[in-house]
C-alpha cells in the first residue's frame, strides 16, 4: 500500500506496516519549505519490520539505526522493529508513563530524524554517493560524509518544536506492526515476572502498563509516578546518589506526594481512582493533565522541600570547606555530600555537626597536633577519617612509601592497596609489627638477608592463596 501525503511529491509504501493516520500526523506539521526540500531529495519513504543486516555493505546507502537512505533510487526505508526497541530501552529507564506512548514517541522521533537528515544533503554531492561504501569509517568517507551533509537552517529548532508538538497529541488508534510488537514484549514481561527475573521497579513498571490497557489508555501516568519524577529530579540527585537508604526516600516521596495532592485538589483536578483485584488503591492521570502540570509541581516539590533541606547542607558544605589536612580551601564537595547524604558515614556526621554548632570557625578545633574536619578526595582516600594526629599521618606517609615495593616481585605496590592493607582492622597486628619493624634503627637487623614487606595484590593470592579481601572495605 502506498499514498501520498498533502504537499508532498514523494510517494509513501506503507506494506500495512503502519497506519496512514501515524504518518499524516507528523507529515501535517512539518513546515511548507522543509517539505519542498524533501520533495526535490526523495522518490519514496518505505517501512520494513525487520532490518538485513547486509543491507550495511551495500554501495550508495547511509544506513543509521532506525532508518537509511538509498542515493540509487532516493528511497528513504525505516527499521520498526529498531524503532520500537528503541522506544522500550527509553520506556526502561525512565520513571514515569506508558509504554505505548514511548512506542508512538520513538516512532515520529526517528521519522522526524530521517527527514531532517535527508533535508540537509548537499544536492549537488549526492550523485558521487552511488558508487561509494558509506558505512566505511575511513578517513574519505568521512570527509565526504562531511561535505554532504550541510549543517545551516533551522532543522534542529524544527525538530525540537515537532517532537514537543508531537508528544502532547494522542496516541493514534493504531501503530500498526508496533502494536504487535508490543503485545509480543507484554508477553516477554510476563515470562520474565513469572521467572522471577524482574526487579521490584520493573514489576510495578510492568503491573501499571496492565492497569492503562484496561483504563483504555485513557490515563497514561499513575500518581506515584508524577512524584517519582519530582522527586528522582537532578534538583533532589545528591540526596539520593550516595544513600541507598529506602527510609530517605520514603521520607521524600510522602512529603513530595502530599504537596502534589494539595494542589491538585486546590485546583480541581480529578484524578482516575482504580482498585486492583488486591483490595489496593491505584489513581491516575491523563497524558494532557500530567504534561500540564508536571513543571508546576516539580518546582512545588523543590520550593517545599529542596531548599528547607538544602539550608542546613549548604551551611554544612560551607562550614568545611577547607581541608584540614592539606590546607586547600573549596574542595570538599564530594566529600560533604558522602558524609551528609549517606548513612554509611551516621557516625562521622553527627561528630561534625555537633562540632558546626559549637564553634564558630573550624580553625578554632583544628592545631599543629591534630586535625579535624572533612578532607579533600585526596586526603580523605588516604587518611580515612575526620580527625587523627597529625604524627599519626606522618608515620602513614612514612609506611606507604617504606613498603611501596613488593619484596617478592619488586614490583610497586598501589597506593590504594597499601592505605586499605593500613587502614584494615583485621590486620593491625602486623600493621604494627611492619611499624616497628619501620622504626628499628639497629643495623644488625639489616643484616640479616631477608626481606619484610608488604606483597603486591598478585603475590599476595599466590602466598595466602586468595585475594585481599580489605581492599576498597572502607568505601
Amino acid at each position: 500500500m502506498s499514498f501520498r501525503a498533502s504537499r508532498c511529491s514523494f510517494s509513501i509504501k506503507t506494506n500495512s506496516l503502519v497506519d496512514d493516520s501515524m504518518i499524516r500526523i507528523i507529515i501535517d506539521k512539518i513546515k511548507d519549505e522543509r517539505i519542498q526540500l524533501l520533495n526535490e531529495l526523495i522518490e519514496t519513504i518505505n517501512f520494513c519490520g525487520f532490518i538485513n543486516p547486509s543491507y550495511s555493505v551495500r554501495e550508495g546507502v547511509l544506513t543509521e539505526r532506525c532508518y537509511e537512505f538509498d542515493f540509487n533510487n532516493k528511497c528513504l526505508t525505516f527499521f520498526l522493529d529498531h524503532i520500537f526497541e528503541k522506544g522500550f530501552e527509553k520506556w526502561v529507564h525512565v520513571h514515569c508513563g506508558a509504554l505505548r506512548r514511548y512506542i508512538w514517541g520513538s516512532f515520529f522521533h526517528e521519522f522526524i530524524s530521517g527527514l531532517m537528515k535527508v533535508s540537509k544533503f548537499n544536492i549537488d554531492l549526492m550523485e558521487a554517493a552511488k558508487s561509494l561504501n558509506l558505512n566505511n569509517n575511513s578517513e574519505k568517507i568521512q570527509k565526504y560524509k562531511n561535505k554532504l551533509i550541510i549543517h545551516s537552517g533551522n532543522s534542529i529548532h524544527d525538530y525540537i518544536v515537532l517532537k514537543t508538538d508531537l508528544w502532547i497529541v494522542d496516541i493514534p488508534k493504531s501503530l500498526g506492526v508496533l502494536d504487535i510488537f508490543y503485545n509480543m514484549k507484554l508477553d516477554e514481561l510476563k515470562i520474565q515476572l513469572a521467572r522471577r527475573l524482574m526487579s521490584k521497579n520493573q514489576r510495578i513498571k510492568y503491573f501499571n502498563e496492565l492497569i492503562k490497557l484496561k483504563l483504555d489508555y485513557k490515563y497514561e501516568y499513575t500518581l506515584s509516578e508524577l512524584v517519582n519524577l519530582c522527586i528522582h529530579s537532578d534538583h533532589f540527585e545528591s540526596y539520593f546518589k550516595y544513600n541507598k537508604s529506602q527510609k530517605i526516600k520514603k521520607e521524600y516521596y510522602d512529603a513530595a506526594k502530599g504537596l502534589i495532592l494539595k494542589f491538585l485538589n486546590n485546583h480541581n483536578i480529578k484524578l482516575k481512582k482504580y482498585e486492583d483485584s488486591l483490595g489496593q488503591i491505584h489513581y491516575f492521570l491523563t497524558h494532557k493533565i500530567f504534561e500540564r502540570v508536571k513543571s508546576v509541581c516539580l518546582q512545588i516539590c523543590v520550593q517545599e522541600i529542596q531548599i528547607k533541606s538544602l539550608d542546613h547542607y549548604k551551611r554544612f558544605k560551607e562550614f568545611y570547606s577547607k581541608c584540614p589536612v592539606c590546607g586547600k580551601e573549596h574542595i570538599n564537595q564530594i566529600n560533604c555530600e558522602k558524609i551528609y547524604f549517606t548513612n554509611k558515614f551516621t557516625y562521622f556526621k553527627e561528630n561534625l555537626i555537633e562540632a558546626m554548632n559549637q564553634v564558630d570557625s573550624l580553625e578554632i578545633i583544628n592545631n599543629d597536633e591534630y586535625f579535624f574536619g572533612i578532607p579533600c578526595e585526596d586526603c580523605f582516600d588516604l587518611t580515612r577519617n575526620i580527625q587523627g594526629k597529625r604524627s599519626e599521618l606522618k608515620d602513614l606517609k612514612h609506611f606507604l612509601d617504606y613498603y611501596k615495593t613488593c619484596p617478592i616481585c619488586s614490583n610497586k605496590n598501589h597506593l590504594e592497596y597499601l592505605i586499605s592493607f593500613y587502614h584494615d582492622k583485621s590486620k593491625k597486628e602486623l600493621r604494627d609489627s611492619l611499624i616497628r619493624n619501620m622504626k628499628v634503627k639497629n643495623k644488625k637487623n639489616h643484616a640479616v638477608n631477608f626481606q619484610i614487606g608488604i606483597p603486591c595484590c598478585k603475590c599476595y593470592e599466590k602466598v595466602f592463596g586468595e585475594k585481599p579481601l580489605f581492599l576498597n572495605d572502607f568505601y
